[in-house]
């Protein structure tokens, strides 16, 4: 029973993802925005009708994940549930990816043996979350209030960092699992930083883009967690 209703919610997952594209390119976001919100919720009960809740941090990221954009229909309620609703959501969302990254980490090795990589990949997070925070302000007709401004930078912070500490995962475990989770982090945040530097841009092909690159990592989401040592227990070195 398990294992069908499995297969039924990956077809659901790939038609509404399907449904998802094709709205985009009609010009009409609405649609395609609820298609979407009903996309992600679909792939996290795929996900846990076949695995369970293997790593509670991975679990909660792709239910936090499906939670936010499940805010999408608070929207015609109220646009500052669905502002703050969302983005709290999202942002506990990618702690909890950071988390699972990080969560086989040993910090003294890792601190020997690529301090130079973090050094660096520090230094472009800062510059990055920076230029991002003041592209914002510029962009905007009024002054945004401190709190916002705070949680957009929490925001983009938690994106920059998901990326160089799956980079570094990757140089750590040179493994199957961590090609797969840096491919999907950097589908993800390339995703969402489209998203936020072009957020004002109605342009059909930008959300078509965005959609794409994040259909795409989480179909790598899919595939990372069909491998048969998913929890890590066992690394599969290339």
């Amino acid at each position: 029973m398990k294992e069908n209703m499995s297969k039924l919610f990956t077809v659901l997952t790939f038609v509404i993802g399907f449904n998802c594209i094709v709205f985009e390119f009609l010009k009409f976001p609405e649609v395609a925005s609820s298609f979407r919100a009903l996309l992600f919720t679909a792939f996290f009960l795929m996900y846990f009708l076949s695995k369970g809740s293997i790593h509670k941090f991975f679990t909660s990221f792709l239910l936090f994940f499906a939670l936010a954009e499940l805010m999408y229909f608070a929207i015609s309620l109220d646009a500052n549930l669905y502002y703050y609703g969302s983005i709290i959501l999202y942002i506990m969302a990618y702690a909890s990816l950071l988390l699972y990254i990080v969560s086989k980490f040993e910090l003294k090795k890792v601190l020997d043996s690529y301090s130079i990589h973090l050094f660096v990949l520090l230094t472009l997070n800062v510059l990055l979350v920076y230029k991002l925070d003041t592209f914002l302000i510029n962009d905007m007709e009024d002054e945004l209030p401190l709190i916002i401004r705070l949680v957009e930078l929490l925001y983009n912070l938690l994106l920059a960092m998901i990326a160089g500490a799956a980079f570094i995962r990757f140089l750590y475990f040179k493994s199957k699992q961590a090609i797969f989770l840096f491919l999907i982090s950097v589908l993800i945040v390339f995703s969402e930083f489209i998203q936020i530097v072009f957020y004002s841009d109605t342009n059909a092909v930008l959300s078509i883009i965005c959609t794409l690159l994040l259909l795409f990592g989480f179909y790598f989401i899919y595939e990372y967690y069909t491998l048969s040592d998913f929890d890590d227990k066992k690394i599969e070195k290339l």
